[in-house]
């Protein structure tokens, strides 16, 4: 350093002369070496380094990721490399030994902190290069890779020597793979998987990547890339209804078609619309291989999986056919074919004579019991009753059992009805004779048994049914129905309060209060069903909420002679009052919470001049009376005033232009403490 600063300091002519020569010398050298490093050959002043040249054996024997890339375009570095930098006509700032950092950076005097991982030396030579401009004259930077960090590329598995390789760049799947021996296994059974900071980047069969190594499977490897060779087999078992059930090997990607025929095909009674694939995790894919192997269609595409169970299981499933038909039994399904009912009736010979064929029933296997009219089905070549069966299903046809018809009629018995016909009640009491009492005295009822065994018992009203007032009344019946006609006594029961026709009413034992106000003339306006008070004959009271019994959500209670009935008055009302058309008080319904729209309907609505954007409620509460303002062009609490809830008590009132006297005197009588507040 001392002496090159000696010389700097001695000025002569000469040497200045000499130091413009050097100068041309130079460039000319620069412009005869530049086409060459252009095509990647070392440049003459590398070659001349005294560094470079001090270093090339250890470089050689280190760097061994770079072997067999003479040239410095092909030098990459890497972290940890050890560097040597030499600046020419400066060596005050050449460095013999930098380590790049584990981020991939250098700190070179001058030029500062550098990025020099994943570059080669020439790239790095000439960004130092351009950096040193700035503050040298014409220097020179050489970089050489002193010695390589280790670059491993890992390969296991199914090779001939498997193990750790030293990265080459430009190494593709091929290259890794020819310098671990080959593979070891048949190539169309391989397949190589690259696994690359932790996640696999690609996973593909070996055999297209040795017929295309130039093709895009052929991955470009990186430093510390893992390739694993492996066999692309899978280990599966075929069982069941198949000729050779066992283990079986095969490549992988195959199907369950191919491990089907491995396995012989399938017997004759297999149930290939219910093959199962159980899958290692334990998961199970069910298969229908029944329009693939007897039908010709195409096969389902499911690829199999090491440890997979394929089982297609023999086709056991029958149903009963039970009662009238000429050969009753079991009959076996067939698998992938739907059975229906007609079907299974040919092949037990046709029903026989006398079959009901109005009331057969199909009992399914999860015991949901089915009623059919087979009449509509077998006579009439209707098809909806011809459902499918499924295993474990019981079609039952009972014989026909006709229509009884018991008590008070002409002809009391047993009457056959022709199959396929739908006789009415009416019909059924004309064969008996028709009725011996008036209809008005006479109880009817139709008792009938339903599919599953259970019975019912259908009253009838028998004004409505033999006069033909009432169609409903006029029943459809079935065969095995059972019609009672008997004679009822009728009760005198009393009731009272609030009803239109207040008085003393026969009804017949057994009808309860909904028939007793029926002829009253139902409750008036201003009735509370919910305090209905019965008493019996021997003084005992009680109170019934009449509401759900009107609704016919609870039964009716019977009234017997003698019994009187008191309907109060509804005592839970509001007052509407103002610009109404209808101002007074009302009773609030018993069973649900009304709307002040609704309340206002009871008034018949605003006046012509009452269209206010205000309507007031006064409320009594625990802390007095209360004034709620209402808007009704505007919400509150997400809701308009016409649908705020109403309350017992509550007096609702539309602003008039002044408060009228009857407005007052309707107040005065509903809630006296209002008054003050109106006057």
């Amino acid at each position: 350093m001392s002496r090159f600063s000696n010389q700097s300091r001695a000025f002569s002519p000469s040497a200045v002369l000499f130091s413009y020569r050097a100068l041309a010398v130079a460039a000319v050298l620069c412009l005869s070496v530049a086409p060459l490093a252009a095509q990647g050959a070392p440049s003459a002043s590398r070659a001349s380094s005294p560094s470079s040249a001090s270093n090339a054996s250890a470089a050689s024997g280190a760097a061994v990721s770079n072997a067999g890339n003479a040239g410095g375009a092909f030098n990459v570095i890497g972290p940890e490399d050890v560097l040597s930098i030499t600046v020419q006509r400066h060596p005050e700032f050449s460095l013999p030994s930098v380590i790049v950092t584990e981020n991939g950076t250098i700190t070179v005097p001058v030029a500062g902190t550098v990025r020099a991982a994943g570059k080669t030396t020439a790239q790095l030579d000439a960004e130092l290069t351009k950096k040193f401009k700035v503050r040298l004259l014409r220097p020179d930077v050489i970089v050489s890779i002193v010695s390589s960090a280790t670059r491993p590329v890992y390969v296991v598995g199914e090779v001939k020597v498997p193990g750790v390789l030293a990265f080459r760049k430009g190494w593709r799947i091929t290259q890794a793979l020819a310098a671990s021996g080959g593979i070891s296994v048949d190539p169309e059974m391989a397949a190589v998987a690259v696994s690359r900071d932790k996640r696999v980047v690609a996973d593909v069969p070996l055999l297209p990547i040795l017929r295309n190594p130039s093709g895009p499977q052929n991955l470009e490897l990186r430093v510390g890339d893992t390739l694993r060779f492996y066999e692309r087999v899978v280990n599966v078992a075929v069982s069941g209804a198949v000729n050779t059930p066992g283990a079986y090997r095969m490549p992988r990607g195959s199907g369950v078609m191919e491990a089907i025929g491995l396995a012989g095909g399938p017997t004759e009674s297999a149930s290939l619309t219910r093959a199962t694939l159980r899958r290692s995790d334990g998961t199970t894919v069910p298969i229908n291989l029944f329009n693939a192997l007897r039908l010709g269609q195409k096969p389902p595409i499911i690829t199999l999986r090491a440890g997979d169970i394929l089982n297609i299981p023999a086709y056991t499933e029958r149903v009963s056919l039970l009662g009238a038909v000429k050969t009753p039994g079991f009959y076996g399904l067939e698998d992938g074919r739907s059975t229906r009912i007609a079907d299974v009736i040919a092949r037990a010979g046709g029903v026989a004579e006398g079959a009901a064929l109005t009331r057969a029933t199909l009992r399914r296997g999860d015991g949901e019991v089915v009623p059919l009219n087979l009449y509509r089905l077998l006579v009439l070549g209707e098809n909806d009753n011809n459902l499918t069966l499924a295993a474990n299903d019981v079609l039952t046809i009972p014989e026909s059992r006709g229509i009884t018809v018991l008590g008070e009629v002409g002809t009391p018995g047993t009457f056959k009805i022709e199959e396929g016909l739908a006789p009415r009640a009416s019909d059924a009491l004309a064969r008996a004779g028709g009725t011996t009492i008036k209809p008005e005295l006479a109880r009817i009822s139709v008792a009938r048994t339903l599919p599953g065994g259970k019975s019912v018992v259908l009253s009838l009203d028998p004004v409505g049914l033999l006069d033909l007032s009432s169609p409903e009344q006029n029943t459809l019946l079935q065969d095995g129905d059972i019609i009672s006609v008997s004679a009822v006594k009728l009760a005198s029961v009393t009731i009272g309060g609030l009803v239109k026709t207040p008085g003393n009413y026969p009804v017949k034992e057994g009808d309860g209060l909904t028939s007793l106000l029926a002829q009253a003339g139902s409750q008036t306006e201003d009735a509370s069903l919910s305090q209905v008070v019965v008493t019996s004959r021997d003084g005992q009271s009680k109170t019934v909420d009449a509401n759900p019994i009107v609704r016919g959500a609870a039964p009716d209670i019977v009234l017997r002679d003698g019994d009187k009935v008191f309907i109060p008055r509804n005592n839970n009302r509001i007052l509407v009052a103002g610009a109404v058309n209808e101002p007074n008080s009302y009773p609030l319904p018993e069973d649900r919470v009304i709307t002040i729209a609704e309340a206002l309907g009871m008034a018949k609505g605003a006046t012509a001049g009452g269209g206010a954007k205000e309507i007031v409620v006064w409320r009594e509460t625990p802390r007095g009376l209360q004034r709620i303002a209402l808007r009704t062009d505007k919400p509150i609490e997400g809701q308009f005033a016409y649908s705020q809830k109403v309350q017992k008590g509550d007096v609702i009132l539309v602003p008039e232009a002044k408060t009228s006297n009857r407005t007052l005197g309707l107040v005065n009588s509903f809630l006296p403490a209002l008054s003050f507040f109106l006057r």
